[in-house]
């Protein structure tokens, strides 16, 4: 049983009636005949029981982005009343509460959910009021609810995608790869013309043509990435109002749009010292999904990384790029090294960009000069990585995406996949 907000303020009638007739058993009277009455609404109310009501919505939305929810209430008779859908308040929803007359039939309402954090959202319960004849009370249930709602990380680097994929089709048609390395593909001859590297020169062609012609090759088809993403303390540290774990997920997203387009397989790992998700696009219609549905629910925590397991991963699919997004003064070079023999390796380092302006220029100070240790310190780690061999990326977390596809179309131009 629930009062409606009528009966309260009928309630506050009992002070007028006392002050009215000068007496308190009139007041009485009349709070007994109220609450009378408001047992009896209640008791009148149909059962919450009866009423049904279904949710139709997407089951996933894109972080930034809004889902559109409709509900459908029925039952058998006329009841009116509301229900409350609870969401967490990060979900977003507007408006929560919703009142219905079904009119013996069914009647409709819709809500919007605006999620501010990626990850799997639940509803954890629905409650239904039905209402008395007399709308003063009336009878409330909670009911359970299976109701979620998967928000995929937000997408902010698509607007570097265009260009990369303008980069692709030069390597496909009007750039030429200079050098035949292990598994590019011949495309055609063509005439030779002036600043053409003499190396692309095929003699043979070109003695029975009797005119200079180059060859030209497609780049690599079918590789296999593998992105290991530091789910480790590493990448917990704060840019804004984000991890830099977050900045590892825009990197996978986009790498994993670039190579869908480049016709290359990708597999996502999120790890610290155990694997915490892992994603395999093939040819997928929807890489970007994909990746993102497997990386909402992953939360860097306070545990060291280790690249263990992302070597026998590299090793079960024969990986031909390895991009590990971390920040490498907190991985041993030996574990670099291990995944250096097995492919070429770039490692991505996400860097905070902005520094929060303290109110005490002192405490400024403080943060500026240990901001530029650190970055000293990961300049020399990145040039040990660097003698190597491996490809270190050093860049804040706005620009870390495009700037790792870049460096994986380098070497895809290259030749060196």
């Amino acid at each position: 049983m629930y009062l409606r907000f009528p009966a309260l303020v009928a309630a506050f009638g009992a002070l007028v009636v006392a002050i009215v007739t000068a007496s308190a058993t009139a007041a009485l009277a009349y709070i007994a005949l109220l609450g009378t009455l408001a047992v009896l609404d209640a008791l009148l109310a149909p059962s919450p029981r009866r009423v049904h009501v279904e949710r139709i919505a997407p089951t996933s939305v894109r972080l930034g982005h809004s889902a559109e929810v409709a509900y459908s209430v029925s039952s058998e008779r006329r009841i009116v009343g509301e229900f409350r859908d609870a969401w967490p308040p990060s979900a977003g929803v507007a408006p929560s509460r919703h009142t219905f007359d079904t009119q013996g039939g069914s009647d409709s309402a819709s809500a919007t959910m605006s999620p501010r954090r990626r990850g799997t959202l639940r509803s954890s319960a629905l409650t239904i009021r039905t209402r008395g004849p007399f709308r003063l009370a009336g009878r409330q249930r909670t009911f359970p609810t299976a109701w979620s709602l998967l928000t995929t990380p937000a997408f902010h680097s698509a607007s570097a995608l265009p260009q990369r994929v303008r980069k692709l089709r030069e390597l496909d048609g009007r750039a030429l790869l200079l050098q035949r390395g292990e598994g590019t593909e011949f495309d055609s001859l063509r005439e030779y013309v002036a600043g053409d590297d003499v190396r692309a020169i095929d003699w043979r062609s070109t003695a029975r043509l009797g005119t200079a012609v180059v060859r030209t090759w497609l780049p690599e088809r079918d590789r296999r990435i593998l992105v290991v993403l530091d789910a480790g303390r590493a990448l917990s540290l704060r840019s804004g109002n984000a991890p830099l774990f977050d900045a590892a997920i825009e990197t996978a997203l986009l790498m994993s749009a670039v190579a869908a387009k480049a016709g290359d397989s990708l597999t996502v790992l999120a790890l610290d010292h155990l694997v915490r998700a892992r994603a395999s696009v093939s040819h997928s219609a929807n890489p970007i999904f994909d990746v993102g549905a497997a990386l909402a629910d992953v939360e860097p925590s306070s545990l060291a990384t280790s690249l263990q397991p992302a070597l026998a991963v590299a090793r079960s699919i024969r990986a031909s790029l390895i991009v590990v997004v971390t920040d490498p003064a907190t991985i041993e070079p030996e574990q670099f090294a291990a995944l250096r023999t097995l492919a070429p390796v770039i490692v991505a380092n996400p860097q905070i960009d902005n520094l929060e302006n303290s109110l005490e220029p002192v405490w400024n100070a403080y943060l500026r000069a240990a901001d530029a240790r650190d970055r000293l310190t990961q300049s020399g780690y990145a040039t040990q990585l660097s003698h190597g061999g491996i490809r270190v990326i050093t860049a804040y977390t706005h620009d870390l995406p495009a700037k790792t596809a870049d460096a994986y179309l380098c070497l895809k131009a290259a030749g060196q996949l």
